[in-house]
């Protein structure tokens, strides 16, 4: 049996629109940002700038997979 207890998800704000975004790791970009960083973008629906994202938890629902 399988738990899901938790699911990591990206959010960020654009800073030329204002909108605030979440998105899946599947539409994350990383995008070196200093010599030995990278960082993780997305593309702003809206205006098509890049948003700095973070990663946060969302927690689930615990529930079986059977």
């Amino acid at each position: 049996m399988i738990r899901i207890i938790s699911k990591i998800k990206y959010q960020g704000k654009c800073d030329a629109c204002g909108i605030g975004i979440t998105c899946e790791k599947e539409d994350v970009t990383n995008i070196q940002v200093g010599m030995n960083e990278l960082g993780n973008f997305v593309e702003c629906p809206i205006c098509g700038e890049k948003i700095r994202v973070t990663e946060y938890t969302e927690q689930m629902q615990k529930r079986s997979i059977k």
